[in-house]
């Protein structure tokens, strides 16, 4: 950081000081953010679908519920109860986290539970455009 110094009759005033600290803070927080992001298992979905830091557009889309926002930004998290969760609460070897709710015999994480899970099918036909690369 460079020193900024200020004085009477210093053009500095403290506006552009409070942006100057502004600024800095950011830039620290977007790279604490993305070597946070880069480095945690747990975030791998996160990191794909979130590549800098910004409010989404879901955040503010009228047309979805306070409780469809929440589960979104749960799934964002790596939050939700998949097996995927609970083995690496209990050090479960990942290949082992499989999905209880179907015959598939897949890890049960975020991407199998949308695209794969049998149980889900009809949620699938009904929400997702069709789409051959999904399944």
């Amino acid at each position: 950081m460079e020193d900024v110094y200020l004085s009477d009759g210093d053009p500095y005033t403290d506006t552009y000081f409070m942006e100057l600290i502004k600024a800095r803070l950011q830039s620290k927080y977007c790279e604490i953010w993305a070597g946070d992001v880069n480095t945690l298992s747990k975030l791998e979905l996160y990191k794909t679908i979130k590549p800098s830091i910004g409010v989404e557009h879901y955040v503010k889309a009228f047309y979805l519920t306070t409780q469809q926002r929440r589960y979104i930004a749960m799934c964002r998290g790596g939050i939700l109860l998949f097996e995927i969760e609970k083995g690496r609460w209990s050090n479960k070897p990942r290949k082992q986290r499989i999905c209880k709710q179907c015959d598939n015999g897949e890890v049960e994480d975020i991407y199998h539970f949308i695209l794969h899970c049998t149980c889900n099918r009809n949620l699938r036909a009904t929400y997702l455009p069709p789409n051959e690369s999904l399944h």
